[in-house]
């Protein structure tokens, strides 16, 4: 095969050379892509033999070409590959290696019909240095003409960017990293420390000129986990230190981390074991005392760290008690779970660098894909990162996701931290013939967009009955069960194995468990922890203003409790406002936030209801909006007897579209969380959206919160297919709910209110979408042309939904083009109360005489007549005197046990009945007889005398 030949040919080159492979030569077409890769001396990195170049790229190239728009086939694709010679750049032969490699690159970026991309550098040394070449040399003129890069091993030298840096005055970004970036690293590692309770943190970074960028990654770590809000406990970071080959890990460990409990270590597998051997038999970790965290940026995504650490680990001798101190963080793109079956373990790909490669197939795929099989001469290679979800599938099991914001690319991961098994510690345990799992034991796993840990297997420290200071705190539960299988079978297929995925289920308390613990591997999916949504939003306090009346934040002192309401609303100024609360870990007010939160009070229209500013304690972080007073379009959907007919529905619906299409032309692009909730009714019965921005509120600090059942089902099958889409939405995600909510509005039910599912299951078969699962419509009293447009709108695939801007032309051809004025409609509705009001008038008057009636007759029966009538005359009774009066006494004998026998009815019928009998007795005669003694005989012998 030409393709492996070359490579091996690459391979014996001692010198600078160049393979071209030419794969379309053979069909005589231009290639559409020319990716470049320099691959390095194998002295240079040793462990790299645990990966194979030529084998990499033919599996990702027939993975990743397969799941394209099909226009861009493996054939399209030529590779120049390159050994350069040397390690680092302070050596004079790598310099020019690089330089040479790259000019030759370069040249037919400047005359080939298709993208030239680099895919690198396999040196973190040479990160900044081809970067910055690259870019320097970009001409945006023609966007195809550049040389492009996607890295991934480099880290990003801005903390607050999640794209590869640009610097000033370049005109187009030719430079991507597709790996894991600093923020995301710390902000796992931070939630890590904060929930086993380790405050004390010594950070070392590995000095090599392998990886520069450690460094600055420890200093980022030193800089934000001790910045911590108000109110929440902080982690101290009592010294940042460099660590080598000829470093002594002993002196640095007695000399600094006496006072801590964990040791974030961020270096090479190599560099690690060397340390973890080396202090292993110091008392701290004899004696649980200690934690090591180790995290390998370069090399963190699971299937290569793992490879990695049992290459290293089989060159190496027992290990101490050291390496059971040790945790090692690993990560994959978020939704994909670890397989522990997957070939990938079992072959020899590098996956981060088959994730470059697939990125650059799919981009070019996009690109050729939205010009007609042409390539534009004006579009950047990454453009289509900027354009909503962007999903890029690499192998088997790996597919990332990437979202944007404000033309930066995110991409999202989870987290899983594995610890050593026992077996390892055994002296004359040969590790490479271990399969993983007997070398790994999953600890535990931050599923994304979570914000806590779920243990998965407790640890096991040296010292059993001791570990770290405050590790008692570990772990708050989860808010799911995982009903584990067993994960020790292998699957068939280089993919995942259906019949080992874990299931989750939700239970009623607030906090996740774990079922079994017997089993070591769990492949983990995202499920939301469920909540019952109130009727209406609650608040727990009313807000006055008491100063800074003009200003954007409102804190503390600005503001007085005054009382305790359960409405959803707050005074400020006098006028009622509603609170959103931002679930953030941090009520930080950072300068993008501010940028945002001033433009979102500059977006005025008539049914987008006012952001007003943000409210900011130690606790908590909400969004002030105008609230209005009629409650949501949820709130008067349920309203029991309150009835909208035809018109009101017309109206709100045309309210809801016309907010929609404004919302989706600002800057704000998509709401992300459109809901009934979310669509408030002013006084004037006006329809208007709140609850806008928050996606990007809290994206702006890399948070996802949680969401409840009941409030997915407005959303998107696509959404809750990818949970990377949940942060910011997108704007087809806001016309299916926008669909949802209309037929709320015209069917006058919940969603999905007929179908007699529970909320899960019906959140799965929406997710599933075989078949395609929506409320029912069909029978319902509703146009035929409404009924289209919301079929249309809740399109299974996005690309078929209308735009608002559609949605709106339509529902104008649905209503004639009429004005749906809704205060002229209340004034027709008036107009008619009011033609009627005379008849009901008299109606009223009619019942009123008879109820009138009813009550002298009932008089009459309980007083004598001249009493009764003088009282319904209105006027009052004089007091008579007689001379003569006889009142009547009656008792029934063992009345008290009767009563306490009987219930309160039967009383009243025993009196009912026996005094009846009395009344038709005296009735009948003239005469009557008095006997007294009765108290011993029965009710039958005073019945004859009576007679």
């Amino acid at each position: 095969m030409r393709l492996k030949q070359a490579f091996e040919m690459a391979c014996t080159l001692n010198t600078v050379c160049w393979i071209w492979i030419l794969a379309s030569a053979v069909a005589q077409t231009p290639p559409k892509l020319n990716l470049y890769l320099g691959d390095i001396d194998e002295h240079c990195w040793p462990e790299g033999s645990v990966y194979d170049t030529y084998e990499t790229i033919v599996t990702t190239l027939d993975y990743a070409t397969v799941h394209t728009n099909r226009q861009l086939a493996s054939e399209d694709v030529d590779f120049v590959f390159s050994v350069i010679s040397g390690c680092s750049l302070i050596e004079a032969k790598h310099v020019s290696s690089v330089i040479s490699f790259l000019r030759v690159a370069r040249l037919p970026a400047n005359s080939s019909a298709g993208y030239s991309v680099f895919l690198g550098p396999r040196l973190g040394s040479n990160c900044h240095f081809i970067t910055d070449w690259i870019a320097l040399g970009a001409d945006s003129s023609e966007a195809h003409g550049n040389l492009y890069q996607i890295s991934y091993l480099c880290q990003d030298v801005d903390f607050f960017s999640h794209s590869e840096k640009l610097q000033s005055g370049y005109s187009e970004k030719t430079s991507f990293a597709v790996n894991l970036k600093d923020p995301t690293i710390i902000r796992s590692l931070k939630i890590f420390l904060r929930q086993d309770g380790w405050k004390n943190i010594v950070v070392l970074f590995e000095a090599s000129p392998l990886v520069l960028t450690y460094s600055a990654l420890a200093q980022n770590l030193q800089l934000y986990l001790s910045r911590t809000a108000p109110g929440r406990e902080r982690l101290n970071v009592v010294t940042v230190h460099h660590l080598q080959l000829n470093s002594d890990p002993w002196r640095i460990v007695e000399r600094f981390c006496n006072p801590c409990e964990a040791i974030i270590l961020l270096a090479r597998p190599p560099l690690s074991l060397y340390f973890i051997d080396m202090v292993s038999y110091m008392s701290f970790c004899e004696k649980s005392q200690i934690a090591i965290i180790q995290v390998d940026p370069s090399n963190a995504i699971a299937y290569d760290a793992l490879r990695l650490w049992r290459y290293i680990l089989s060159t190496n001798g027992a290990l101490g008690a050291a390496a059971q101190c040790t945790f090692v963080m690993a990560a994959l793109p978020a939704g994909q779970g670890f397989d522990i079956s997957s070939f990938i373990l079992e072959s020899k790909i590098h996956v981060s660098l088959a994730s470059a490669l697939a990125l650059a197939i799919r981009l070019t795929d996009v690109n050729y894909a939205k010009h007609g099989d042409v390539l534009p001469n004006n579009t950047s290679f990454f453009a289509p990162l900027t354009k909503g979800l962007f999903t890029v599938p690499v192998l088997p099991n790996v597919t990332y996701s990437f979202s944007n914001d404000d033309d930066e690319a995110i991409e999202y991961y989870d987290f899983y931290f594995f610890t050593f098994t026992r077996a390892i510690f055994a002296t004359g345990t040969n590790i490479s013939a271990l399969d993983f799992e007997e070398i790994f034991e999953l600890n535990s796993v931050l599923l994304y967009p979570k914000s806590t840990f779920t243990t998965v297997n407790d640890k096991v420290w040296p010292d059993p009955n001791r570990h770290p200071e405050n590790s008692q705190k570990r772990r708050t539960k989860s808010t799911f069960k995982v009903v584990q299988q067993d994960f020790y079978k292998k699957g068939t297929s280089g993919g995942i194995d259906n019949g080992l995925i874990s299931k989750m289920r939700q239970t009623d308390d607030s906090f996740i468990k774990i079922e079994h613990f017997k089993c070591s591997w769990q492949e983990l999916r995202i499920v939301q922890p469920a909540k019952q949504i109130p009727g209406v939003r609650q608040q727990n306090k009313t807000l006055k203003i008491r100063k800074c009346p003009n200003g954007l934040i409102l804190y503390p002192d600005d503001v007085e409790t005054t009382e305790v309401s359960t409405s959803p609303t707050e005074e400020l100024r006098g006028r009622i406002i509603h609170l959103k609360r931002i679930d953030v870990p941090e009520a930080i007010l950072k300068s993008k936030v501010m940028g945002h939160l001033r433009a979102l009070r500059e977006l005025q229209y008539e049914n987008i209801n006012p952001f007003i500013g943000v409210y900011v304690d130690s606790k908590s972080f909400y969004l002030v909006y105008d609230n209005c007073s009629r409650g949501s379009l949820q709130d008067v959907l349920a309203h029991p007897t309150l009835t909208l007919d035809e018109q009101f529905r017309l109206s709100l619906l045309n309210d809801l579209i016309k907010g929609m299409n404004f919302l989706h032309k600002s800057f704000v692009k998509a709401h992300g969380r459109l809901t009934s909730s979310n669509c408030v009714i002013s006084v004037r019965w006006v329809l208007k959206i709140t609850d806008f921005g928050v996606g990007k509120v809290r994206n702006f600090y890399r948070f996802a919160q949680q969401h409840d059942p009941e409030d997915l089902l407005w959303t998107a099958p696509e959404i809750l297919r990818n949970p990377c889409l949940y942060l910011l939405g997108t704007q087809k995600g806001d016309v299916y709910s926008f669909a949802i909510i209309a037929h709320e509005l015209f069917c006058h039910s919940p969603p999905f209110g007929d179908c007699g599912l529970e909320i899960p299951d019906i959140l799965q078969r929406i997710r599933s979408g075989r078949p395609v699962f929506r409320p029912k419509i069909e029978k319902k009293n509703i146009a035929s042309t409404l009924k289209e447009l919301i079929k249309s709108s809740w399109s299974e695939i996005p690309e078929c939904r209308p735009t608002f801007e559609q949605i709106s032309q339509s529902f104008n051809e649905i209503v004639h083009c009429r004005d749906v004025n809704i205060v002229d409609h209340m004034l027709a509705i008036m107009q008619k109360y009011s033609d009627q009001l005379e008849a009901e008038v008299q109606e009223r008057t009619l019942e009123l005489q008879e109820e009138k009636q009813k009550t002298e007759d009932l008089i009459s029966k309980m007083l004598p007549l001249p009493v009764a009538q003088t009282l319904v005359a209105g006027n009052s009774v004089d007091p008579e005197a007689f001379d003569n009066v006889t009142i009547y006494f009656s008792d029934i004998v063992g009345f008290s046990l009767i009563s306490a026998k009987s219930t309160p009815l039967q009383i009243v019928d025993l009196l009912n009945d026996i005094y009846t009998t009395f009344d038709a007795k005296i009735e009948k005669f003239d005469v009557y007889k008095v006997v007294l003694e009765l108290f011993y005989l029965k009710h039958i012998y005073i019945d004859r005398l009576l007679v």
